[in-house]
């Protein structure tokens, strides 16, 4: 009894303990946030240049993962000798299965609660896992006949549905509890915009010669693997060390929130229509973001005859409108859902119309016939043009942006005037 008393009153220190320090860091954090001032909208503002580039820095991840995974139809095809069409179907089966895993993780975030944060615990868990899964991608047992496709569907499980979902769909809900003003919210979209951009267009325009200089075979890609995963995890420790969740939900909300299921969730995200159109627009731009990724490798190959020559946060604002729930967490996963689906089906149709044009027999004899070149091309030219022009015409329905003040201004007094309710 004694020894239980006792561990009680430790557990009580602790947590006086622990409140008085984020009662000290509370107020450390409001001076500052006051210094900073309010943003056009009258929100108050809390972030500085280095809380931009830090938060940042968890982009090198998902874009390594991302921009590796986005390669893998040439690394299988080229570096492997696995069938095209085999590939593609491989592929969309393992991104099926990673998009439903998103909507798990966004209910797991939206029922986490930790001293940390909700989110921002998922960037710390996910550093080791996240660096390995870069690796496992590339490392095929060599001459395991139809184990390969095996081993490839698992590690891109593992790469995509489990690491990539669990370090995305936190990482961009973490915007959410970092700050209110959309003015901060759109320069961490910008700087994170900038570090995944780098990101993509130096493995776009690395790839090659690097894996080239390092011996163009297997091996080669291993390598180029190993050193981006080790870049990958210091960046996401970056992120992790150098963002606050300065927002948090009352418990309230959070109950009000964790009780919600996924398919209710799922209910209340269809009947917000700019979480349709962003989602129709993110389905197109994963596909042509897809092709336009891993295509052009082929265009080099074929014609040219050598293979060296994006904020859906703020529609949460809708949902707390029109139901009383943000569910941040869900509605980042179900985006990210739908992205998924559209970079497998992009995945997938470099693989199909690539087969199509016969392109395992230009892989096994060097021949480049006319329905190659002009599957390469559909790839390449008439894909990404017309999935360009229905997304321009997409964004002239989107006006979420001009009402987002007004919206936000009456969920703050929902919240003043019913706070039992919501």
């Amino acid at each position: 009894m004694l020894g239980s008393l006792c561990q009680t009153e430790k557990a009580s220190c602790g947590g006086r303990r622990r409140l008085q320090r984020r009662f000290r860091a509370g107020k450390a954090e409001g001076t500052m946030s006051r210094e900073l001032g309010l943003d056009k909208d009258g929100m108050q503002k809390h972030l500085r240049g280095k809380d931009y580039l830090a938060d940042a820095m968890g982009q090198i991840m998902l874009n390594s993962i991302s921009a590796m995974a986005g390669q893998m139809t040439f690394f299988y095809t080229n570096k492997v000798g696995m069938a095209a069409a085999a590939v593609a179907t491989l592929l969309l089966l393992a991104k099926i299965v990673d998009a439903v895993t998103d909507l798990f993780m966004g209910k797991i975030v939206d029922k986490t609660n930790t001293p940390e944060g909700k989110a921002r615990p998922w960037l710390r868990r996910m550093i080791i896992p996240g660096a390995l899964s870069i690796i496992l991608l590339f490392t095929v047992p060599a001459g395991a006949g139809s184990f390969r496709y095996v081993y490839a569907f698992l590690t891109n499980i593992f790469a995509s549905a489990i690491c990539y979902t669990a370090i995305a769909v936190p990482y961009y809900t973490m915007m959410n509890y970092q700050t209110r003003s959309s003015e901060e919210k759109g320069k961490l979209g910008t700087f994170r915009a900038a570090v995944g951009y780098a990101v993509g267009v130096g493995l776009g325009i690395g790839l090659m010669p690097i894996t080239g200089a390092l011996g163009d075979d297997q091996r080669a890609w291993v390598i180029l693997a190993c050193c981006m995963s080790v870049i990958s995890a210091l960046g996401l420790f970056t992120a992790y060390r150098g963002t606050r969740e300065i927002y948090h939900d009352d418990e309230e909300m959070s109950a009000k929130e964790a009780s919600i299921s996924i398919v209710r969730g799922i209910g209340i995200l269809i009947h917000n229509k700019y979480w349709i159109i962003i989602t129709i627009f993110g389905v197109l731009m994963n596909i042509v973001y897809a092709v336009v990724m891993a295509a052009p490798i082929y265009y080099a190959q074929v014609i040219v005859g050598n293979q060296n020559f994006y904020s859906t946060v703020n529609t949460a604002e809708v949902n707390m409108q029109k139901y009383g729930v943000r569910i941040t967490g869900m509605t980042n996963a179900s985006n990210s859902f739908v992205g998924k689906i559209g970079s497998g089906l992009g995945g997938s149709a470099i693989g199909w119309i690539l087969a199509a044009g016969g392109y395992d027999a230009y892989a096994a004899t060097g021949e480049a016939t006319g329905k190659v070149i002009g599957a390469v091309n559909v790839l390449n030219v008439y894909i990404p043009i017309a999935i360009f022009v229905v997304m321009a015409l997409i964004l002239f329905r989107y006006d979420l942006e001009e009402k987002l003040p007004e919206i936000r201004r009456e969920n703050d007094r929902r919240m003043a005037d019913h706070p039992a309710e919501n």
